[in-house]
């Protein structure tokens, strides 16, 4: 999840200065999710779905800078934050 962390914040870093940057953020929030599949206790699992719906949320919005249906990354995300038990990530998604 810690990965997930810095990798979401370093593209956002990238997205505020030069804008849109949806296949960045869509590449990263796909191969990144396809850790929950990894097996984990049940608080790993929750830290790690809480990480991912905060990047699937941001590449929602890189998606729309961009022009493109960023619908998808937004209903993953609170899916994700919603297993996760993560209300503040719900509503940041929603």
């Amino acid at each position: 999840m810690h990965t997930v962390r810095a990798v979401t914040e370093g593209l956002r870093g990238i997205a505020r200065y030069y804008g849109g940057q949806a296949e960045l953020f869509s590449t990263a929030a796909t191969l990144y999710t396809r850790w929950m599949h990894v097996p984990a206790t049940d608080a790993v699992t929750a830290q790690l779905a809480a990480a991912l719906a905060e990047l699937h949320t941001e590449a929602g919005w890189a998606c729309y800078d961009s022009g493109l249906d960023g619908t998808g990354h937004f209903t993953r995300a609170m899916r994700l934050a919603g297993a996760a038990r993560d209300t503040y990530g719900i509503a940041n998604a929603a």
